[in-house]
């Protein structure tokens, strides 16, 4: 797929923002930054780059989606484009693009949405697995709840212990990993702790899924596989994630990668998803390989 003239680029995590703004420039893409802040907002190093020559500020798209969406049609209308290329830089700016079908139908952007029920399980877990059970792909045993005021022990019944919950859907403000301490995910070891490790998140809004946990014993058994996917569904390239340090450990986020060829089985499967889904462009697929029944998950 070759770039767009016009790139709406918005930015929150300031590392991807700079890394795509560079990389943009170099493909001689025309790149609108879409900019807003919030409370506690980082210092911008990308303001000092010198790709960074002009910039559109746009409402948070946390304190309103619609808001953040009318911004940016506006901003398509007064510079009179047509279908500029959409290019999240983080969760925040990713969600608009899912939950409003205005801002979807006026620009492009990586995926398709040809099948809207398809593509919404990709921001679903529950979705997601009720997806991946169709495709006789192994995944961890998992429930899904819609909401936390729903559960009963007896939604827990048909998983084993130690199980995890964890965010069906992630939101703009990242609710889940500011009450879980920056966690993305909650470990339960015992039933005698479900109460307990639930108790925290009884004012939680989003869906839920439950989840039996896989062990593993080396970091090599936990990989995720990253892929570029060509709009005729083959794979351009593809690397498996090694996940050197994580912070915070455990459920935190990888802050060391290292890279290793991803294993035939895994690519076999990562492409398996993308024909379901009739993905194009970048994705990661995260695998863990259950040493119970010897399986990728």
């Amino acid at each position: 797929m070759q770039m767009p003239r016009e790139v709406l680029l918005p930015r929150a995590n300031d590392t991807l923002f700079l890394g795509a703004l560079r990389s943009l420039n170099q493909l001689g893409s025309d790149v609108i930054p879409l900019t807003y802040q919030w409370d506690g907002s980082p210092k911008w190093h990308s303001s000092k780059s010198k790709f960074f020559n002009s910039e559109t500020p746009v409402t948070n798209p946390h304190s309103s989606q619609e808001k953040y969406v009318f911004d940016i049609l506006n901003t398509i209308a007064q510079k009179g484009i047509e279908s500029p290329f959409y290019l999240p830089t983080s969760d925040t700016n990713l969600i608009p693009l899912y939950k409003n079908k205005k801002l979807g139908q006026n620009v492009s952007y990586f995926g398709d949405r040809s099948n809207f029920q398809l593509i919404d399980a990709f921001n679903n877990k529950g979705l997601l697995y009720a997806e991946l059970l169709k495709l006789d792909i192994p995944t961890p045993k998992t429930c899904y709840l819609t909401h936390i005021c729903q559960f009963t022990p007896n939604l827990l019944r048909p998983l084993s212990f130690p199980i995890i919950f964890k965010p069906a859907e992630k939101d703009t403000g990242q609710t889940f990993y500011s009450l879980a301490k920056r966690y993305k995910a909650v470990e339960i070891q015992c039933e005698n702790d479900v109460e307990k490790k639930l108790k925290p998140f009884q004012h939680y809004n989003g869906p839920l899924v439950f989840q039996e946990k896989v062990v593993f014993s080396s970091k090599n058994n936990e990989l995720p596989l990253y892929m570029n996917v060509s709009t005729d569904g083959s794979i351009i390239s593809s690397v498996c994630g090694v996940k050197h340090l994580i912070n915070p450990p455990r459920f935190g986020t990888a802050a060391i990668l290292g890279v290793c060829a991803p294993p035939k089985e895994l690519l076999e499967i990562g492409k398996l998803i993308v024909s379901h889904f009739n993905w194009f462009g970048p994705i990661m697929i995260e695998f863990i390989f259950n040493e119970k029944n010897e399986n990728w998950e």
